[in-house]
């Protein structure tokens, strides 16, 4: 109940009454960029989405750089295009808690990437990176934001991530 796509689907539903609202997570714990387009046809294409949200920055693999990234990131998004009629959002995830600065700068790369490419494709971006350093600039800790201190966001945090996913669609109209 406390995540932000099902915050995010509640929200819908609030807004868009006469409309049916079902939300497919197709997110699994600890999957890379990589993993998430192995899967695309099956977890996500044959279900005939109208609304595509890719979130898969945090985890990753060492023997992948940022250009493996990229180029993993349009494969999806040329897949999602041309295979349905779906929108599509890319989004930036909430900082995190890196124990290398090794670690950090690859994250932030591909922070930037994903920034990237929704600017060059004309994709929308839930830039919620962005909206949690601005409020970190108060001097708020991080750690107080994170639910298990390293990385997974508090309530607090998926409701950041659904009322921005909510004004993205609210503003699409």
């Amino acid at each position: 109940r406390e995540v932000y796509h099902e915050k995010f689907r509640r929200k819908l539903i609030d807004t868009y009454e006469q409309t049916s609202v079902s939300v497919l997570n197709a997110g699994i714990a600890g999957d890379t960029i990589f993993g998430m387009e192995q899967r695309l046809k099956r977890d996500v294409l044959s279900h005939n989405p109208d609304l595509v949200l890719i979130n898969g920055t945090i985890n990753w693999q060492p023997d992948k750089t940022t250009a493996d990234f990229r180029q993993a990131l349009i494969r999806m998004i040329d897949r999602v295009r041309s295979e349905t009629q779906a929108d599509l959002i890319l989004m930036t995830p909430n900082p995190v808690i890196w124990s290398s600065q090794d670690m950090h700068r690859l994250f932030r790369e591909r922070i930037d990437c994903v920034r990237d490419l929704s600017a060059k494709q004309n994709i929308c971006l839930a830039d919620i990176c962005g909206i949690w350093e601005e409020f970190l600039k108060s001097g708020y800790p991080l750690r107080k934001m994170l639910s298990n201190k390293t990385s997974h966001p508090t309530k607090t945090g998926h409701e950041v991530c659904a009322l921005e996913l909510m004004k993205l669609v609210v503003e699409a109209e």
